[in-house]
């Protein structure tokens, strides 16, 4: 797809390998590909959603967020609800 728009952000999260049980969130913004990492204590939603509401209500140019279907982000609608930022699923397995 062509990154011609600032403000689609792409949101995963890695195992942190210090501490059990607490995540890296990763955010891109993907037309420059600026990273922000946060740690988070909690592998769920309800530990995820609050940190992704709080950076997000930060940037007044978002068009976009889309994340996998992992646990952590079942709570999308209340990210949707609380920013008016849409929220989308990428395909399994694909690089884009």
């Amino acid at each position: 797809k062509a990154r011609q728009t600032f403000g689609h952000f792409e949101v995963d999260t890695m195992q942190s390998g210090k501490r059990r049980g607490d995540v890296l969130v990763t955010i891109t913004e993907r037309l420059s590909r600026q990273h922000i990492v946060r740690q988070v204590t909690g592998r769920n939603s309800e530990a995820v959603t609050p940190v992704l509401i709080h950076f997000f209500q930060g940037i007044k140019n978002a068009k976009s967020i889309t994340v996998d279907r992992g646990r952590e982000f079942a709570k999308y609608n209340e990210i949707e609800q609380k920013l008016g930022i849409p929220v989308y699923f990428a395909h399994p397995y694909s690089p884009e």
